[in-house]
């Protein structure tokens, strides 16, 4: 389920609250210059909870990793269901005592994700994404098999409004027995987003219909990849089909037709994904 938070308080009640946390550890003090000029941030953790205190503004935030948590800190390869995530976060309010300032905290970043089991090899699934939407898909500058996808600006600078993560469960903790389990995770930096999708505020964390309406989320965007095929076949399809087919699977067709054609990118998805489900052989099945 939640994998991250990050929470901020323009409050300064709130924030002398925090600061005023005595089992809070205090970790290093960071300062610059920034678009809004000077900043300086006194940085405390604990039990892997992260607070950042603005010097010159009246402003805090919080960097909160629930599934980590659950496990300890110390991995999130486990299943963290919805029952098991409320539960944490109520006890991440209990501990900080912060049921009385609901109203003035805000999530602003959030990564929502899931598990699937898939029937292919995950490694050959993972190096056949190629696109989110119409961002491609980059190697993790850390794990092999963890693929990500974010928008970029005009600048080339990674911007996160909306983007995903597919990675492999078994390659990142290979101690641990946990077969071709594929993890899909959403991740959010936009206010508007989060708030449209039914997080106002971090006791709707709490609800049920939050966790549903995330998922169902998740499922919608991941119809959104575009996953070149594993093989085809020319079988119950008609020889335009399969033509079009040959070309569809290779990535340089789909970097030529966003460079040369983009208004064509997604209808030639659509028709794409309607050939490979008469083949029987569409890679978004898992989702």
């Amino acid at each position: 389920m939640i994998d991250l938070l990050k929470i901020r308080s323009r409050d300064i009640v709130v924030a002398r609250h925090l600061e005023g946390l005595s089992f809070l550890n205090y970790k290093n003090t960071i300062s610059g210059k920034g678009k809004n000029g000077d900043y300086e941030y006194k940085r405390y953790d604990y039990n892997g909870i992260h607070f950042e205190f603005a010097k010159h503004r009246v402003e805090s935030q919080i960097t909160f990793r629930p599934h980590y948590y659950f496990n300890s800190n110390e991995h999130n390869t486990n299943d963290f269901n919805m029952l098991d995530c409320q539960s944490v976060i109520i006890e991440f309010m209990d501990m900080l005592d912060l049921w009385n300032y609901v109203s003035v905290l805000e999530i602003f970043n959030i990564e929502f994700g899931t598990a699937n089991v898939i029937r292919s090899k995950i490694e050959n699934f993972l190096q056949r994404l190629i696109y989110f939407r119409t961002h491609p898909f980059n190697t993790h500058r850390k794990y092999e098999h963890h693929r990500e996808s974010f928008p970029r600006n005009k600048l080339g600078e990674t911007t996160y409004y909306k983007g995903c993560k597919l990675y492999s469960k078994k390659h990142q903790f290979p101690e641990m027995d946990l077969g071709e389990s594929l993890r899909t995770e959403l991740k959010s930096n936009e206010k508007k987003f989060i708030k449209r999708n039914g997080i106002k505020t971090i006791d709707d964390l709490i609800k049920n219909e939050t966790y549903l309406n995330w998922s169902n989320l998740l499922i919608e965007e991941m119809k959104h990849l575009l996953i070149l095929p594993e093989g085809i076949s020319s079988k119950g399809l008609t020889k335009k089909e399969y033509k079009d087919l040959k070309k569809f699977r290779h990535e340089i067709y789909w970097q030529k037709l966003l460079k040369y054609e983009p208004y064509l990118f997604n209808r030639k998805k659509v028709r794409y994904y309607r050939i490979l489900s008469k083949i029987n052989k569409n890679p978004l099945e898992p989702f």
